[in-house]
């Protein structure tokens, strides 16, 4: 499909775009006429939902080694598919938008549509609201009275992943009045105008930006019930967002123009052609191959998918880390990955093929660190892999239970970056609980820590600074007493609240009993003293 959005820069006008764009190139864009006006679309979209027919479709083509070569009904060209797909069966269908005009899905059906996408609408890339298709309310009522199964796509501009997930509401509102039984897609291509410039206001944002951005909308779509999918053509899955990664999650439709695709990334739906001829449709329409082993109106790619697996937890100890978590019922197995920094890529660390095996300790680890971890389940369903939710983790291989005397006020940070808004102040000789040592990409350092003040605790980060010194820590039962010495009978420095944490800077017997030399800070002023071990937890 070629790029055909184009809006005008300061109207939301009602403009329309076909699903996809094959080739990245300027050459590849053509006009596209404004859209009927809002009154002229409510007119055409006010009769009500016909009853869905029974249409004698075309059997879909069976693959096998020597029927890889097959021809289009739409194209009449022949198309080489992947020996992936071997023992699937091809379902023909088709993408439309409003500009394909007045569609008779009878006679679409007849002529061989299983199924069809249809954009139900785009965000303007002038106005940067989303739009409604024209067409959308007439198309989805006559491909269901047709008996002809529907999906959904929508075009676009999303800079956030705010706003990607303002589009998957929108399309969650919309697919709710009607039966949706494929998925939802997410339209990843730039936009061009008619002088082949580049207006796409997402195009200024990063490869992973545009990544997070379409797990937005995909997360928010499987969220809701339904099964998300994302377009991209072959170019732009590699160089405008990670298809690679984002095929392990969602299925993918892929945009190739050619009759042979060299594309090596996985794919469910292959769209071949944007020059289809369809009875019952005036226009060239774009074309798609659908391979699978199910009916297409039967196809739920949520059904393939793992249950998520629950209670994700991790213990450090020293320079390794432990993961436990609650199985997924229908899973094969489970991956993990692993980053040591802070706003670190993951990288899969650990593939373990038995879904009864819910632990695995991280070896061989840098001490004094932290680590983040996300893990999710898989499972194979006719010979394709699929993927369940991740869960993460973060854990250090810090000596558990220590902490420090701030050595001065420290400001408290809410997360480990110098421009960070501040979270508390920890006023300097305050016992302060050390999680872990957090490092950034560009290997600056944080500690990571907890600072308990009244009955609040308060966790966030802290600069990292010369000469930390580590000590075990306790909690007070109840409210004691700071004496002045390690006895009983010693003059009395202070009273600690009870749930406070306090330093062990030492232990000394006196009396037949233990007590714990520490400090204690209270209305910035500073004490030091003895209190009674059993007096701590």
């Amino acid at each position: 499909m070629k790029k055909r959005l184009l809006c005008t820069l300061l109207s939301l006008s009602l403009c329309a775009t076909s699903l996809f764009a094959a080739v990245p190139t300027k050459a590849d864009t053509t006009n596209e006429t404004p859209a009927p006006s809002a009154s002229a679309t409510a007119a055409a979209t006010a009769s009500p939902t016909p009853k869905p027919t029974t249409t004698p479709f075309k059997d879909p083509d069976a693959l096998t080694s020597s029927t890889l070569v097959g021809t289009s009904p739409f194209t009449t060209s022949k198309y080489t598919h992947s020996s992936v797909f071997i023992g699937k069966k091809v379902y023909h269908g088709i993408d439309v938008s409003y500009h394909n005009g007045t569609i008779d899905w009878a006679k679409a059906a007849a002529d061989g549509v299983h199924y069809a996408f249809i954009r139900v609408g785009y965000r303007g890339y002038g106005s940067g609201k989303i739009a409604a298709d024209p067409k959308f309310e007439t198309y989805i009522k006559g491909a269901t009275a047709a008996g002809i199964a529907v999906g959904l796509y929508f075009f676009t501009e999303a800079k956030t992943e705010t706003e990607a997930k303002e589009e998957a509401a929108y399309c969650i509102e919309q697919a709710k009045n009607y039966t949706i039984s494929l998925p939802i897609a997410f339209d990843y291509e730039y936009q061009y105008n008619a002088a082949g410039q580049l207006v796409s206001p997402k195009a200024g944002i990063s490869k992973a930006a545009a990544t997070a951005n379409c797990r937005a909308f995909c997360d928010a779509i499987s969220a809701a019930g339904y099964t998300p999918m994302i377009y991209a053509n072959s170019s732009d899955l590699k160089t405008l967002i990670d298809g690679t990664t984002l095929e392990q999650d969602y299925p993918i439709w892929l945009a190739n123009y050619t009759t042979k695709t060299k594309y090596t990334g996985k794919y469910d739906i292959w769209q071949y052609s944007s020059k289809g001829s369809v009875a019952g449709i005036s226009t060239k329409v774009d074309c798609n191959f659908w391979y699978s082993a199910s009916d297409v109106d039967k196809v739920n790619f949520e059904d393939r998918k793992p249950k998520n697996i629950t209670k994700l937890t991790a213990t450090g100890g020293t320079k390794k880390i432990t993961l436990t978590w609650k199985r997924s019922g229908n899973a094969n197995g489970y991956q993990i990955y692993r980053t040591n920094t802070y706003n670190g890529s993951y990288k899969k660390v650990k593939t373990i093929t038995s879904k009864s095996t819910l632990k695995w300790t991280n070896t061989k680890l840098s001490a004094d660190r932290e680590y983040y971890y996300k893990v999710r389940p898989y499972r194979v369903v006719d010979g394709k892999t699929y993927y369940g939710s991740y869960l993460k983790v973060t854990a250090a291989t810090s000596p558990a239970g220590k902490a420090f005397e701030a050595p001065k006020n420290l400001k408290m940070l809410k997360k480990p970056s110098a421009s960070s808004g501040k979270r508390v102040t920890i006023p300097g000789g305050a016992t302060t609980v050390y999680l872990g040592k957090t490092v950034l990409n560009n290997k600056k350092k944080f500690y990571h820590v907890q600072y308990k003040k009244g009955n609040k605790v308060y966790e966030g980060y802290v600069k990292s600074f010369k000469g930390l010194k580590l000590r075990k820590y306790c909690t007070t039962k109840a409210k004691v007493t700071l004496k002045a010495t390690a006895k009983s009978s010693a003059k009395t420095v202070v009273k600690i609240p009870k749930n406070t944490q306090i330093l062990i800077l030492g232990t000394k017997k006196s009396g037949g009993k233990t007590w714990y030399r520490t400090s204690y800070h209270k209305g910035g002023k500073y004490f030091r003293g003895y209190v009674l071990q059993s007096k701590t937890k």
